[in-house]
Order: structure tokens, then sequence, then C-alpha cells
């Protein structure tokens, strides 16, 4: 069956006489799109999917879902448009998770999804024009975006609210960490103000403490927690991840400035047997460190280590297999966007250059680059929100489940 199908299916199982075998409807079309997304594969619907999608759709109510990176909580937000024809609006954080997810709905047939970001409107001036009228299936923006008088403006059609079926907000913590300094994630709460009643909320985060609970649910657009039509249901799965080990190495007395200790990321950066070369063998790593300036003389440290290993290594961009500067990169948000999409996409290569990625947190929230064997926390996070780190944790590991 065709996904463009699927509403008719969903709309049969509205009928009263079918409510028994909605949880089997809802998953036998969830297995469809993810064999759609990845041919051949195995995999079959979790539960707690089908039981979000199933209120999501059936009854009107708005779903918090907590559960762990890797776990799918993207495609549950990416279906709904698909089973219901009706079209999702999603939060996200930053433009190159947007950029993600956008690849990630293209790959649905029918499904025609937009990503609104300040340099988009620049260059297509009519894109707020074309999400009035409704053609897109799914639109992808920024908090800032959403609290735009021109997209507020567009909301207000009536023929558009008829058309809008859901409010995903991705990463949704981050109500409670950006609080402070992007306030407009405070300010999603209005949308429901303008939205019609019909249209359901959808959240879904790794590290949602009871704090952040609190806050997403008082401020995010969520109605009050309880089961029954027009509520939310707060959905918690465990967030352990059994394939992934965490390590703490203290940091010399006097050498917590040195970067000394990232010394054995290198280890198979030669060949024990002649000594040669061999930087595939360098494990993909990322290593997330507070502060360009610090990233900076890490890279320096490690980079110059890196020449000293083997004579093959060099500093000339022309021979990119070995030069220390492609192998060991920097991911900033003072790194230009081409830069950080050109080495984003590298990175994400089985076969990338880029063995050992040195990033602020901008790399650390719900990006996904299956093959990272490790993920190092340069420092303990004394006084910060421990979330954030477990969203930097949640890099690695997520092709090896």
């Amino acid at each position: 069956m065709d996904l463009e199908a699927l509403p008719s299916v969903i709309d049969e199982a509205r009928l009263e006489e079918n409510v028994a075998v909605q949880p089997t409807v809802i998953e036998a079309c969830l297995q469809r799109i993810l064999h759609h997304t990845t041919p051949g594969s195995p995999l079959t619907p979790r539960p707690e999917q089908v039981r979000a999608l199933r209120r999501l759709i059936f009854g009107k109510g708005d779903t918090l879902l907590v559960a762990r990176t890797g776990f799918g909580k993207s495609i549950i937000f990416h279906a709904f448009s698909i089973l219901t024809s009706k079209i999702t609006l999603q939060i996200i954080p930053l433009s190159k998770l947007g950029d993600e997810q956008l690849d990630d709905i293209r790959k649905l047939d029918g499904s025609n999804p937009c990503l609104i970001t300040f340099e988009n409107k620049r260059r297509e001036r009519d894109l707020i024009a074309k999400v009035k009228q409704g053609i897109y299936t799914h639109v992808l923006l920024g908090p800032e975006q959403a609290s735009s008088k021109a997209f507020r403006e567009a909301l207000k059609s009536i023929e558009l609210q008829a058309r809008i079926g859901l409010v995903a907000i991705d990463e949704c913590h981050l109500v409670k960490q950006w609080k402070d300094f992007r306030h407009e994630y405070t300010m999603l709460g209005e949308l429901r103000l303008i939205l019609h009643q019909d249209v359901v909320w959808f959240g879904c985060s790794a590290t949602l403490d009871d704090e952040a609970e609190r806050l997403v649910l008082a401020n995010a657009g969520f109605r009050p927690v309880g089961r029954r039509l027009y509520q939310t249901e707060v959905i918690r799965t465990s967030i352990d991840r059994p394939d992934v080990a965490i390590c703490v190495r203290p940091l010399p007395r006097g050498k917590t400035d040195s970067f000394e200790a990232l010394y054995f990321l290198l280890d198979k950066c030669i060949s024990l047997d002649d000594g040669t070369a061999t930087p595939e063998q360098i494990q993909k790593t990322i290593v997330f460190i507070d502060g360009r300036g610090a990233i900076e003389r890490a890279a320096t440290y490690l980079r110059n280590a890196l020449l000293k290993k083997s004579e093959q290594y060099t500093t000339d961009s022309t021979n990119k297999a070995y030069c220390v500067s492609m192998i060991i990169e920097e991911f900033t948000a003072h790194v230009s966007l081409y830069d950080r999409d050109k080495r984003y996409n590298e990175f994400k290569m089985p076969s990338s250059v880029i063995r050992i990625m040195l990033a602020t947190t901008s790399l650390g929230m719900g990006i996904n680059v299956s093959d990272v064997d490790g993920v190092l926390l340069w420092k303990f996070p004394i006084g910060k929100d421990l979330g954030d780190y477990w969203q930097r944790l949640g890099r690695g590991g997520r092709g090896r489940n």
C-alpha cells in the first residue's frame, strides 16, 4: 500500500465500531512508514510510538514523550501528517537540526516540507505566503520565527487553520534551558490562543527533569494533564543507554588547563607494525569543550601531537587524507555556516577524513551521526544543567544499538 493511501485507512479506523482496532491500525501504518524510510529494515514500531500517535490522531490529546536518544521520537510527528493529511508545525531549536529533519521528511512519499529561517525568508520572499496557502505538509521553524508578526498573521487565516493538525516541539527541555536568552520559547503557548482547539500538541525530549516538565507544561501551550479529550498525557520511558559506557578520568593536578589528557585519542594514528600513518584507524570522536578559545587551543595541541607521530602527517591541505587540520576539525557558532555545513556533511560520511570533531553544544542536540565511536566531555559541568551534558553524550553510539 502506498503512503498516500494511509489517511483513508486512518479515517476508517475513526468509526465507532473500529475503536478497538485503532492500535493495530496505527502499528501497521507506522510500520509501513518505517519500512518506506529504511527499505529492507526489520524495524517494528515501539509500543510508546503507537500509543502517542493513537492519542494524537484519535484522542485529540496533547502528548509529552520522554525517551532516550535514538528511540525514534521524530518519526511520530513526521508520520502524523502522512496519516492525517493535516499540517504539522514543528518547532526546532537549531537550523542544522531543521536541515536534517527536512531531509528525513522528504523521504516520505506525499510530503512537502519547508524550513522557515531568516536566510530562507530572504531568499524566498513568498515563503510565508506559500505557508498561508497550505501547500506544505510540514512547516519547520524556530521559536523566533514562530513568534514573528508575519507568521502569526499567516496563522490567523481560516483556511490555514483548518489544515493544521499538530504543533510539535522538538527538544522541548530547551524551554527551561534557553528561557533566559531565547525567551520566545516561553511564548510558544500563545500559539494555542491562535489555533483551533482540535490542534494537538506534541513535545519530546531525552532529558526532561521535573522542573523542566513543569515549565514546558506551563509555558509551551500544553493543556492540563489528564487522559481525557483535550488533556495532556505525559509518557515516560527509560532513558538508559545500555550500549553506552561512561568513564570519568581525573585531570592531573596542575594540568587542568593543559590538553595532554586528550593524547590517548591519537593511540591508533600509526601502525604498530611499521609506524606508518593510519588516520582512518583513529576512532571517530566528538570532543565537547565549552568556549571557542579552549577549542582552538585543544585543536592546536592535538594537531601538533599528530605531526610528531609520523612524518606522513602534514599541514598541506592538498594532502587531504593526512592533513592534520582536516583530521581534527572545529565546530562552533563562530565558524561560517558554509564551513559548518561542509564539515558536518563530511563528518557524517562513514569514510570521513575528519576523525576528531572539537565542538560546542551546537553539535550536541538532535544531530544524528550514526557511527560516532566516542564522545568526550571536557571538564565536569559544575553549576550547569546536566541535561545538556546528557544530550551531548547521546551523540555517541547511535548506530551501534
